[in-house]
């Protein structure tokens, strides 16, 4: 993969990793203080997290096409990288229920898988990537 893709990429998972920590932190203090407004920089955070999203959509396809179709063909890193497309199919789907799941309850679980998935993300990329690394070395 090149170069530039790959610190796209970082910086899309920095991003929404981010804005979905600050998402949690509004939350929690709206849960806790239930007459408080939501801060201010909640619906620009969120709007934020939503753009990350549909970047990571747009790079997760060109890396499908140049980086991860050539190692399926090589069976190389399959467990992680199977790993990893989970996580990002599982956030894709979540992301979709959180907005417009019409049963409470689906969106409370979209809720907590997408959160899950969301904490998981950078380790399960950093495992990937980690691994590829150590196979290149030796």
């Amino acid at each position: 993969m090149s170069p530039w893709l790959q610190r796209v990429l970082y910086l899309l998972v920095l991003a929404l990793v981010g804005t979905g920590l600050l998402g949690l932190r509004s939350d929690w203090q709206l849960a806790n203080n239930p007459a408080l407004l939501p801060p201010e920089w909640s619906a620009s955070n969120r709007m934020l997290h939503g753009i990350a999203a549909y970047g990571l959509l747009v790079v997760a396809g060109m890396v499908a096409a140049v980086h991860v179709l050539p190692r399926w063909r090589q069976q190389r890193q399959l467990k992680s990288g199977l790993a990893l497309a989970l996580v990002l199919v599982l956030l894709a789907l979540t992301g979709l229920a959180l907005y417009y799941a019409a049963s409470e309850r689906l969106r409370e679980l979209s809720d907590w898988v997408h959160l899950l998935a969301g904490l998981a993300l950078p380790l399960v990329l950093a495992v990937h990537v980690a691994q590829a690394r150590r196979k290149q070395e030796a």
